[in-house]
This record gives C-alpha cells, structure tokens and sequence, in this order.
C-alpha cells in the first residue's frame, strides 16, 4: 500500500514537473529578446554638425558617432564634440574658450514611415572647458584647463533614408552642463538649445 502511493506520488511529481515545464518553453517562445540573432544586429557612424550656444553667444561644434542598432530599433553607442567657432572669453578678448564633451548614447527608433523615421537620443558625456590665449595673428600662446564638467544631452531626431547605406539627420536638443564650477563660467553659460545636422553610413 505505501509502495502504491509513493508511485502515484511519484508520478504525479513527475507530470506537474512536465507540465510545469512546457509553461516555462511556451513562455519564453512568448517573449521577445533584444537580440535575437546576429542577422538583428546593425552597425553606423557618421559626422554631426551642431548649432548652439555658450554664454549666449553663437557656437559651432563638430562631432561623431557610432553605434549599434538591436533589432532595427534600440540604439547604443557613443558620441563626442569639439567647438569650433571662435568664442571669447568673458574676462579677457585675447583668450578664447574651448570646449569638448563625449559619452555615451541610447535611443530608439519610431518608424514615421518606409522613408523617414523619428529617434529621440540621450546623451551621458564628460568634458573639459578651458581658455587659449591667442595672439595678433592668431596662433595659439597657450592652452589653461579652466575645469571638468558633465553634460546630459536629450535631442529629438529626424532620420531621412537618402541611399541604401546612407541617411541625414535633422535634430534638436538642449545641452544640459553640471559641475562648471570656475571663476568666469556657471552652469547655465554652458547650457544651451541647439540644433544638428547628421551624416550616417552604415547597415541600418
């Protein structure tokens, strides 16, 4: 009699554990990954112009990125910029301000259509502002790190496929600088709302 319930007691531990198991398959069939096999991953870079502002003045930087796209969708991967125009310094006009940020990026892509999609990004950088003095002919004397800073950059894109292999970019964002902490820069001077134009190549 004992040795009859420990086989049905057995059995019956048996069928719930494969029962309990085909849950478990279906389940996981029922979900879906990031990655799904190599075939959903996509690579690009390219070249980004930006226009904003430091301290109220006009400002023009030049960038890169490069990431990976997970299933045509989820976006990862990095960016940086370096200031281009000639901005002055607050407290002296033969010295002229410098500055680069970079980090890294997320995002996701909406599609708008077979032509045009929509990617709002956010960027997690660190940079460096300083002053270089400039002399009547306009070499460079010297270069002074004023001081470190982070920058988080939301921007909203609109993606447009040109070519195969190739898209534009067109996007806002706002620059938002935290730690600027030196003797003629706060916060909101290197603050700003700018605008972007991006050149992408790669498998999108």
């Amino acid at each position: 009699m004992i040795k009859t319930k420990l086989v049905v007691a057995v059995c019956f531990f048996i069928s719930s554990l494969t029962v309990f198991s085909q849950e478990i398959q279906e389940d996981v069939k029922g979900k879906d990954f990031i990655i799904k096999d190599l075939k959903s991953l996509s690579f690009y870079g390219g070249t980004i112009f930006q226009f904003t502002t430091l301290d109220n003045d006009f400002s023009f930087f030049v960038g890169g990125k490069g990431g990976v796209a997970f299933n045509r969708k989820v976006l990862l991967g990095f960016e940086g910029y370096t200031l281009k125009s000639s901005n002055t310094s607050k407290d002296n006009d033969s010295k002229e301000l410098s500055f680069t940020y970079g980090g890294v990026f997320v995002g996701y892509v909406f599609d708008l259509g077979p032509k045009v999609q929509l990617v709002p990004t956010v960027l997690s950088a660190w940079g460096r502002i300083g002053e270089r003095e400039v002399e009547a002919d306009g070499d460079y004397v010297f270069f002074k790190v004023t001081d470190d800073l982070f920058v988080l950059q939301p921007e909203l894109e609109l993606e447009i496929n040109v070519i195969k292999g190739f898209k534009i970019g067109l996007g806002v964002n706002y620059r938002l600088s935290t730690g600027v902490d030196s003797r003629n820069y706060v916060n909101d001077d290197i603050s700003g709302l700018g605008g972007s134009i991006a050149f992408k190549f790669g498998k999108f």
